[in-house]
């Protein structure tokens, strides 16, 4: 034989006299005084929790639900097969209806959102792992390329010293060719082109020389380029030993 139910004024769905809450929405039931015994009620039409219209449950014979009991107070719950999530008639307790092979069981529905909660918190830590990776190999590509550049840079400067050695190796022996020449030509009184000779070869070795010993501009602009690159290699450098840590 069916308990005895009551129709929720909200979503027309049956619960058992004894419920202060609508076990589908959840709605608290108005206190109101018992029909009189000749007035039959007419039940609303009954809704899933979805919405959707299903005819009410049978008042005799084998009636098609479970009883379970709510999982946070104990009251007897009846689960129909239509029904996937409702509140507790005693205690407004939401819970989710479980079917796996044949057994249907009761889950709250805040333990629910706390699994989803910790499911969420697991695939940030991955993605905080594959933003670390990612951030080594990204350090590690740039680690490379700089070494490169930087390497560049050195072989340019290199060449430009090299370079200046050598025209301040010439410079100074043609200055020091020149003052010589002079010397002598005053000396033992040569012509006056020894004496021109000697000025040019001397003047033309000592702009020589004192031009290579101040450093080009475009020398100083690769000089504090590679110490920027410098300067970034480390810090990449220190981006791979954090992420080893």
């Amino acid at each position: 034989m069916a308990a005895s139910q009551k129709f929720c004024p909200q979503c027309g769905t049956p619960n058992v006299s004894e419920a202060v809450f609508c076990m589908s929405c959840g709605s608290r039931f108005p206190a109101v005084a018992a029909p009189a015994a000749s007035a039959a009620p007419t039940p609303p039409p009954l809704k899933t929790a979805s919405g959707t219209p299903v005819p009410p449950l049978p008042r005799s014979g084998q009636s098609d639900f479970i009883t379970l009991s709510c999982p946070n107070c104990g009251g007897k719950l009846q689960i129909t097969p239509d029904i996937e999530r409702f509140a507790c008639q005693y205690c407004g307790y939401e819970h989710i209806v479980r079917r796996n092979g044949g057994i249907v069981s009761l889950e709250p529905v805040v333990r629910v959102m706390q699994n989803i909660d910790a499911n969420i918190n697991l695939v940030g830590v991955g993605v905080n792992r594959l933003g670390a990776s990612s951030e080594k190999q990204i350090a590690e590509q740039t680690i490379a390329r700089l070494k490169t550049e930087i390497a560049e840079l050195n072989k340019q400067t290199g060449s430009y010293y090299d370079a200046a050695q050598i025209a301040m190796i010439l410079g100074g022996i043609l200055a020091f060719g020149g003052i010589l020449l002079i010397v002598l030509a005053i000396m033992n009184a040569w012509s006056a082109w020894v004496y021109l000779v000697g000025l040019v070869l001397g003047g033309f070795g000592v702009v020589l020389f004192v031009s290579v010993i101040k450093e080009p501009p475009h020398i100083k602009a690769q000089h504090e380029l590679e110490r920027q690159k410098s300067e970034e290699l480390q810090r990449n450098y220190e981006i791979v030993r954090r992420s080893d840590r």
